[in-house]
């Protein structure tokens, strides 16, 4: 494993170099103000997949590359989620997604990594907007366990859920039940919440659909 994710990480920055090249020769040639509209348009697709592309490769060195240390502060859980919905809702335009929020305002605040827990939140956000119809509903909770002290923080949507069967894979790298994508992004995700000593659990909501669950500790993670 570890000597795939050695080739798999050197091909993906090889790669990188190649696309670096070819978006900034399509962005130069668009700056040309007196090009012909065909050509520009054409530019504008090949501009809009490597960029793609480059995200594609950024998430495979985030799966394949050691982990570096965490940020640490104090991190308002609700305020964070709020921002990664709407960083979701404007990467997903197309979709009038009934939203819901039930966010204790007791929740206490957690030591953790702000941008990559809302990284973690923004990809199951995305998750549940893609597996939902058109208009479709998703519900957000979050709620201390002081028992445990912890937080835990629930999405649930009314999409046609995941099989049994394909719940127990939908963490593994490049599993995916999607036409698009390379299935690492719930594998990043839950590497995160790892790192902080945390978890994320997916079962079947009650009403249909799924419920991922993260539960991250109040405690300081390890460094």
């Amino acid at each position: 494993m570890e000597l795939m994710d050695l080739v798999m990480g050197q091909l993906a920055h090889e790669l990188k170099n190649a696309i670096a090249v070819i978006k900034s020769s399509s962005q130069f040639c668009l700056d040309w103000e007196d090009l012909p509209t065909p050509i520009r348009e054409n530019l504008s697709i090949i501009l809009q997949r490597v960029q793609k592309i480059d995200k594609i490769l950024n998430n495979l060195l985030n799966s394949t590359t050691p982990t570096t240390p965490l940020l640490l502060s104090s991190i308002d859980i609700n305020k964070l989620i709020t921002q990664a919905w709407k960083i979701a809702e404007l990467t997903s335009p197309k979709k009038s997604v009934a939203l819901a929020m039930q966010l204790d305002p007791e929740i206490p605040p957690i030591m953790g990594d702000e941008e990559r827990l809302e990284e973690v939140f923004l990809n199951l956000f995305l998750n549940a907007i893609q597996a939902v119809t058109p208009k479709g509903k998703i519900m957000v909770q979050s709620r201390p366990i002081p028992s445990k002290n912890l937080v835990e923080i629930n999405i649930i949507d009314n999409g046609p859920g995941i099989a049994k069967n394909q719940r127990d894979k939908i963490f593994a790298p490049f599993f995916t039940t999607k036409k698009e994508g390379i299935g690492l992004g719930l594998s990043i995700s839950l590497k995160n919440v790892h790192h902080h000593n945390g978890n994320i659990y997916v079962q079947h909501g009650k009403g249909g659909g799924t419920k991922f669950s993260v539960r991250l500790p109040v405690t300081q993670p390890q460094r």
